[in-house]
């Protein structure tokens, strides 16, 4: 037979909101593989950069994707993201690039 659930008391609803927030605390707790995970998303934006570097419309993807990953990233890969954009730009200097990559060098 099916059991009618019970409602709660105040007590039990407290309980249960103290054992979700030991939960989210330890998912926010430093995870020593997550420096790892960053260094290689470091390096996966500078893998964009190359890889793009040899066409016109991948440049313009790139460009895009930089722009999205200076909004959304983590700080190791925004720190990643003005050295890619000039691998992108080397051998053909954009005012518009030159004038962000000054902006983010202060």
């Amino acid at each position: 037979m099916e059991e009618i659930a019970k409602p709660k008391t105040e007590e039990e609803k407290e309980e249960e909101e103290k054992e979700e927030e030991k939960e989210g605390e330890e998912e926010k707790k430093d995870d020593p593989n997550d420096t790892f995970k960053n260094e290689y998303r470091s390096l996966a934006v500078l893998g964009i950069a190359l890889i793009a570097i040899s066409e016109e419309i991948g440049n313009d993807m790139a460009l895009r994707t930089m722009n999205h990953l200076m909004q959304c990233g983590s700080p190791t890969v925004k720190r990643a993201v003005p050295l890619a954009l000039a691998l992108l730009h080397l051998s053909n200097p954009n005012i518009v690039i030159q004038d962000l990559l000054a902006k983010l060098a202060h």
